[in-house]
C-alpha cells in the first residue's frame, strides 16, 4: 500500500474505555477488528490510534480524527464501546490541525504486499471461526485475514526487516488452515497465495505489544 501525505484541519475525538478484565494482546487486536470497520463506514473519518493506560491494564484510550464534527461521531464511539463490552469513562473532542500520512486500513507500522479491503473473514489464532470455509465457484476470489499479538520483552525484532516474526508466522498458520478448508469445483483448481503481511511493535504502558497479520487470496482458476 502506498503512503499519501495529508495536511488538513481535523477534529479529534477521544474516548477512554474501561474493561472488566486486564487486556491481553489478542484483546487489543479485537478492539482493532471491531472498531476500525465501524469507523471507516462513517463519513469524514480520517485516522485513529489506540493507547494503553500505564498502570491500568484494563483501560485504553482511542483517539479518532475526523473532517467533520457532531453528535453522530460520539454515538459511533459509544456504540463501539458497547460492542466491545467496555464502559466509557471519559470522552471529548477538540479541533486540531493534523500533518501526517495515511496508511493501509489495518494501520501497521511495517507492511509488504498489497492489502485487499475488506477481507472476507478475519481470524485470530486460538479463537473460534465465526464462519466456516466456503465452497467457491470458478473464477471466485476469497480473502482471508488473520492476526496475532503477544507481549514481548522489546521491539528489536519488529523493524522493517522483521517480516518473519512469531506473530506473522502464527497468523499465517491460522489463515492457511482456513484456506485449506475452502473447496473449488474440480475443473477449477484452487490457488492460494499470500498477498500482504503487516507487523508492529510498540509500548503499551510498561510493556511492549507485538502484532502481526497476513492476508491470503484464494482463487478458483480455470484450466484449459
Amino acid at each position: 500500500m502506498g503512503w499519501t501525505a495529508i495536511l488538513r484541519k481535523v477534529h479529534a475525538y477521544v474516548v477512554r474505555l474501561r474493561f472488566s478484565e486486564p487486556l491481553s494482546g489478542v484483546d487489543h487486536l479485537r478492539t482493532v477488528h471491531v472498531a476500525l470497520p465501524r469507523l471507516r463506514e462513517h463519513p469524514g473519518f480520517v485516522d485513529w490510534f489506540v493507547l494503553g493506560e500505564p498502570g491500568r491494564e484494563n483501560e485504553i484510550q482511542i483517539t479518532t480524527l475526523w473532517e467533520t464534527e457532531g453528535a453522530s461521531i460520539e454515538t459511533v464511539l459509544t456504540d463501539i464501546a458497547s460492542e466491545l463490552g467496555a464502559e466509557v469513562i471519559a470522552a471529548g473532542g477538540v479541533a486540531v490541525v493534523a500533518i501526517g500520512v495515511a496508511k493501509s486500513p489495518m494501520n501497521f507500522d511495517n507492511e509488504q504486499g498489497n492489502f485487499h479491503w475488506p477481507p472476507d473473514v478475519t481470524l485470530n489464532p486460538g479463537k473460534p471461526w465465526e464462519v466456516q470455509p466456503p465452497t467457491l465457484k470458478c473464477t471466485n476470489a476469497y480473502y482471508v485475514y488473520a492476526a496475532d499479538a503477544s507481549w514481548v520483552g522489546n521491539c528489536a525484532a519488529y523493524g522493517p526487516g522483521g517480516a518473519n516474526n512469531p506473530e506473522c508466522t502464527s497468523a499465517l498458520a491460522e489463515a492457511t488452515k482456513f484456506a485449506n478448508g475452502i473447496t473449488c469445483p474440480s475443473e477449477c483448481p484452487k490457488q492460494v497465495q499470500e498477498i500482504w503481511r503487516g507487523w508492529s511493535c510498540g509500548a503499551q504502558g510498561n510493556k511492549f505489544l507485538a502484532t502481526g497479520a497476513v492476508e491470503l487470496e484464494i482463487t478458483c482458476g480455470v484450466t484449459n
